[in-house]
C-alpha cells in the first residue's frame, strides 16, 4: 500500500472545494483509481486473450509438403490448394504434413484446403455469440448494476473455455466457445462504461490505452507458442481468470449507476469509501459530498422522463442528434470489427509465423495505444476527433500499398506484412477508443444502452470477418479494396456527424422531450 501511496501522492490531493460542482469534480485520482486500473487491466486481458485464441485455435498452418509437392514459407493458402487438388485429380488426396510449432484445432481434426470453408462458417457462428452478449449483459448491466454483470461475464467466460478444451468434434468446440464468446461479449459492452464512471474527468480516456488488451495479445502469442496446442492454452487461459475474479469482487459497484437508479444513500456510502481508499476524506469533503447527493436528488425528482422510468436500447435515440450519433458510431466500430478480425482471423494469408505476426501486431498496437494516451493527457487541445481520424488516415496509406502491390503483381512480401500488420494493430486501437468516446457521448440513463447498440454492430463486423477473405477470394484484391473504402467512409461521417467530447461532463440524466441536444448537467 505504501508503493501506491507513493505513486499516487501528487494526484492524490483532492480539488479545491470552490471547483466541486459535481460528482465528475468530486473523483480524484488516489488509490482507488490504481485499484480499478488493476481491475480493468485484468478484465481486458481475459478479453483480450478470448479475442486472439480464435487466431491460434482457428489456424491454418502452412502445408510444407504433401506427396511430391513441396511450399516454401511464402507459399498462400489458396496457391497451395490449387497446386493439390491438380496434382491429385482423380485420385486418393496425399497426407499433408504442416508446419512446425502450433497444433490448431483444424490441424488436429484434418480440417484443411477443401476443410477450411466449414471451419469458417463455424468461426462466423461462434462469433454471433459476442452480439447476444453484447446486448443481453450489456442491458443487464444497466438493470442489475455494472458489477455483478462483470462477475458473471468473467466467470462463465472461463468456464466455457475449460469446456472448449475437452472436446473432440468441431460442432462441440464452437458450442463452448459460442458461450465463452456470449459472456466475453458482455463483458466487453459493460467494462468501458465502468471505467468511464469510475474515472476523474481528466482521466477518462488514457487508462484505456495504457490499460488496453495489447499486454494480453502480446502475452497470447508466448503463451500460444509454449502451450504448443489449442487444448493447453484454453485450459490455461481458465486457469488465470481466478484472480480476475477475486479482485473483481473487491472492487465497489459504479456510484454513477447508483445515483441514476435512485440509491442515494448506497452511492454516497461508496464515494465515502472511495474517499476514504484515496485516504482524502475529510469533514469539509464529507459535507460537500451530502450536498451533492442532495442536488443529484432534486435533479432526479425534477426531470420527468427519469422518474420511475427503465430505459432501454430504443431510448438511445430519444432525439435526432442521439440518433445520428448511435448509427455513426454503430458503423464506425462495425468497420473497424470487420478490418481488425478480417485480418487477425486470417493471419495464414501473411508471411512469416503466426506468433511473431501476432507478437508484433499487439506490440505496434500497445505502442500506438500508449502515444495515444500521452497525447490525450498532455495536450489538451488534441481534441477526440483528431486523435481519432489522423491513425485511420495512415490505415488507408497502408491498406492502398497493399491493393496496388496486388493489382500490380509485385511481390514484396515484407511491406504487406508491415503494412497489414500496422493497419490490424491501428484499427485495434480505435476499438478501444471508440467505447470511451460511445460513452461520453449519451446520458447515464442509456449510456450502456447506446453501447449495447454499438457493440451488436461491431459484433456483426466480428461475425462476417471470417467470411472476408473466403467470399471475397475470387480476386485476392477485393478484400484489401472493401476495408480501404469502408475506412474512408468512417473519417468522413466520424469527423461530419460526431461532436468532441474531450473535457466535457458526462451527461447525468436524459434530455427533455422537446430538448433538440444533450447537454451535460
Amino acid at each position: 500500500m505504501n508503493f501506491v501511496a507513493s505513486l499516487t501522492r501528487g494526484p492524490q490531493t483532492p480539488p479545491e472545494d470552490d471547483v466541486i460542482t459535481s460528482l465528475a469534480d468530486f473523483m480524484v485520482f488516489g488509490r482507488y483509481t490504481i485499484l480499478i486500473f488493476m481491475v480493468h487491466l485484468f478484465d481486458v486481458s481475459q478479453m483480450g486473450l478470448s479475442y486472439t485464441y480464435p487466431t491460434y485455435s482457428y489456424y491454418f498452418p502452412k502445408i510444407q509438403t504433401c506427396g511430391n509437392l513441396t511450399f516454401d514459407e511464402h507459399s498462400k493458402i489458396r496457391e497451395t490448394c490449387v497446386a493439390i487438388e491438380r496434382e491429385h485429380f482423380g485420385r486418393d488426396q496425399c497426407e499433408p504434413t504442416f508446419e512446425n510449432g502450433f497444433t490448431s484445432m483444424p490441424a488436429e481434426f484434418d480440417y484443411y484446403c477443401d476443410g477450411m470453408a466449414p471451419v469458417k462458417t463455424a468461426m462466423s457462428i461462434q462469433m454471433t455469440a459476442m452480439i447476444f452478449g453484447s446486448v443481453i449483459l450489456g442491458q443487464l448491466s444497466d438493470v442489475w448494476g455494472r458489477k455483478p454483470m462483470l462477475l458473471l461475464g468473467s466467470g462463465f467466460t472461463a468456464v466455457f473455455h475449460l469446456g472448449a478444451s475437452f472436446t473432440n468434434t468441431l460442432t462441440m468446440f464452437t458450442v463452448m466457445e459460442f458461450g465463452a464468446l456470449f459472456a466475453t461479449g458482455g463483458v466487453v459492452t459493460v467494462i468501458y462504461v465502468y471505467l468511464v464512471e469510475m474515472m476523474p474527468k481528466a482521466h477518462r480516456l488514457w487508462p484505456s490505452m495504457v490499460f488496453s488488451d495489447s499486454p494480453a495479445m502480446m502475452a497470447s502469442a508466448a503463451l500460444a507458442y509454449f502451450a504448443g496446442d489449442w487444448r493447453t492454452m484454453s485450459r490455461i487461459m481458465a486457469a488465470i481468470s481466478i484472480p480476475h475474479l477475486i479482485i473483481q469482487a473487491y472492487a465497489f459497484e459504479s456510484p454513477r449507476w447508483l445515483v441514476q437508479k435512485g440509491r442515494f444513500d448506497e452511492a454516497a456510502e461508496i464515494y465515502a469509501k472511495i474517499d476514504e481508499f484515496n485516504g482524502t476524506a475529510t469533514p469539509e469533503r464529507k459535507l460537500i459530498l451530502k450536498k451533492l447527493i442532495e442536488a443529484e436528488k432534486i435533479k432526479l425528482q425534477c426531470n420527468k422522463n427519469s422518474k420511475a422510468k427503465k430505459y432501454y436500447v430504443w431510448h438511445s435515440f430519444a432525439n435526432r442528434e442521439m440518433t445520428v450519433t448511435n448509427i455513426v458510431m454503430g458503423f464506425n466500430v462495425f468497420v473497424m470489427a470487420l478490418s481488425y478480425y478480417g485480418l487477425m482471423l486470417n493471419m495464414e494469408t501473411l508471411s512469416g509465423t503466426v506468433f511473431m505476426n501476432v507478437f508484433i501486431m499487439a506490440t505496434l498496437c500497445y505502442v500506438f495505444n500508449c502515444l495515444y494516451g500521452i497525447i490525450d493527457f498532455t495536450i489538451p487541445q488534441v481534441g477526440r476527433k483528431p486523435a481519432y481520424i489522423t491513425p485511420l488516415l495512415l490505415v488507408l496509406v497502408c491498406l492502398g500499398t497493399v491493393v496496388v502491390f496486388r493489382v500490380f503483381d509485385i511481390f514484396a512480401p515484407t511491406i504487406e506484412n508491415i503494412a497489414l500488420l500496422t493497419s490490424t494493430a491501428i484499427v485495434a486501437q480505435q476499438l478501444s477508443v471508440a467505447p470511451m468516446i460511445g460513452g461520453e457521448l449519451f446520458p447515464t440513463p442509456v449510456r450502456n444502452a447506446s453501447q449495447s447498440f454499438q457493440q451488436f454492430w461491431m459484433r456483426i463486423g466480428v461475425v462476417v470477418a471470417p467470411q472476408l477473405f473466403v467470399g471475397l477470394k475470387a480476386w485476392p484484391v477485393a478484400p484489401y479494396l472493401v476495408l480501404a473504402v469502408l475506412n474512408l467512409i468512417v473519417i468522413i461521417t466520424f469527423g461530419l456527424f460526431v461532436r468532441e467530447t474531450k473535457h466535457s461532463e458526462l451527461v447525468e440524466h436524459m434530455p427533455a422531450k422537446k430538448t433538440a441536444k444533450v447537454v451535460a448537467v
